[in-house]
């Protein structure tokens, strides 16, 4: 990619790249941000929420770790094993990443049907509700017409 004004959701440059396809742009609004020539009375509101949003959060996502820590454990367990099987011979370098990649979605199907987690995500989603809200209300016309364009592009987990 030539330019960081590339990297927008959606665009199909993206397409192709696992890990581009996969970045949550959510998560790394700064990208955003320094596009919309906030001014230094926006960037400190914005740096306010930001701070109280990840300190809400940090609970949040400690709960959801220790709610799924047998899962991940459990699969952590099983995936050392395929790759033991592997390094033996027992396995070929394909069946051995057919397998792993049947035990991921495996984990991440056992994660996302926790009831726990369901839980918790409602609360994540929430604060993000939030934050997205606190946002769009900070911004001038112009400012949210260009929010509102990136943000609508972003993959909504909840």
């Amino acid at each position: 990619m030539n330019s960081m004004g590339s990297l927008t959701p959606g665009n199909p440059k993206l397409r192709g790249n696992p890990w581009l396809e996969k970045f949550d742009f959510g998560k790394h609004l700064g990208l955003f941000f320094k596009r919309l020539n906030l001014s230094d009375e926006q960037k400190t509101q914005l740096r306010d929420l930001l701070t109280n949003f990840h300190d809400d959060m940090k609970p949040l996502v400690e709960q959801f770790r220790d709610a799924n820590a047998d899962i991940i454990k459990a699969a952590n367990e099983a995936r050392k094993l395929i790759v033991e099987d592997f390094k033996t011979g027992n396995l070929t370098r394909e069946e051995a990443a057919a397998k792993l990649k049947t035990l991921n979605e495996e984990t991440r199907d056992k994660i996302k049907n926790n009831p726990a987690t369901q839980t918790i995500k409602a609360s994540m989603c929430a604060l993000r509700t939030k934050l997205f809200n606190y946002i769009a209300s900070i911004l001038t016309a112009d400012q949210l017409m260009k929010w509102n364009d990136f943000s609508s592009k972003i993959p909504n987990p909840c």
